[in-house]
């Protein structure tokens, strides 16, 4: 299980800028949330700059010189708690990227031979680690090559993984100028040792920047931003200037 930001803006901005004081609270999650970090930033190329570590957050001496010095129109954060016997590694470490496309998970996924039934054969032979989040990510992109859009991608994923137990399909997908939020729990799959409310995403736009985050990396008690709902996407492109939210099932969505 994890922990992720991410966020869009008109004008690049780095993730200290972005999270402000609650920065420091990010770095404390690598305390529980130890199992690696990787970061994913878009500064005006189509391709993202992607740095990814095995090690903690707070015993890196990259993580907050990073966070405090790219600034990116487009950007994403995860700090990996890996499920099971998954090992702790380069190679099953978030973000994942095929192309122009980086991809974060939380959650985890039990039924594999489902989800690599779901992956295009020519994607599957890239697989690079162990983990259910980058076939997760494969069958979203392989989805999404036959659908309209990433979030009727990520619900005909979801609607093939019906009948699994995953707890969380929480993700999010980012290109150059678009960020895709994916809020997706089935609670009562979630571990007993989880707090209530461990998969809740939220996200705001404040002064030209729309961020998405999990729960506890923001100052709860200042209630800030607005719940993403389960079986809903948050989907905010730059090209069109637009910030909308749809349910999964139907793809209906408002501009917000």
């Amino acid at each position: 299980m994890c922990r992720m930001l991410g966020w869009s803006a008109q004008v690049p901005c780095s993730a200290q800028d972005v999270l402000g004081e609650d920065l420091e609270r990010l770095r404390e999650l690598s305390n529980l949330h130890e199992d690696g970090w990787g970061a994913a930033w878009y500064a005006g190329d189509t391709a993202p700059q992607v740095v990814r570590e095995a090690v903690p957050a707070h015993e890196s001496s990259e993580f907050l010189p990073m966070l405090a010095e790219h600034r990116a129109s487009i950007g994403i954060v995860h700090l990996r708690w890996a499920t099971g016997a998954l090992a702790r590694c380069i190679e099953n470490t978030h973000p994942f990227v095929r192309g122009d496309v980086a991809f974060i998970h939380n959650g985890s996924i039990p039924e594999f031979d489902r989800l690599r039934a779901l992956v295009d054969d020519d994607l599957l032979r890239t697989v690079e680690g162990t983990t259910d989040s980058e076939l997760y990510f494969l069958a979203v992109l392989s989805a999404r090559r036959r659908l309209d859009s990433v979030p009727a991608a990520f619900a005909a994923v979801i609607k093939g993984l019906e009948g699994c137990r995953w707890p969380s399909l929480n993700a999010m997908w980012t290109q150059s100028d678009l960020l895709v939020v994916c809020a997706a729990e089935q609670p009562e799959y979630r571990e007993p040792e989880r707090p209530e409310h461990y998969f809740e995403l939220r996200w705001d736009t404040r002064d030209g920047v729309t961020s998405a985050w999990s729960q506890g990396i923001r100052d709860e008690t200042a209630s800030r931003g607005t719940v993403l709902p389960n079986r809903h996407t948050l989907a905010v492109d730059r090209h069109a200037g637009s910030v909308r939210t749809a349910r999964l099932s139907t793809h209906e969505g408002s501009a917000v």
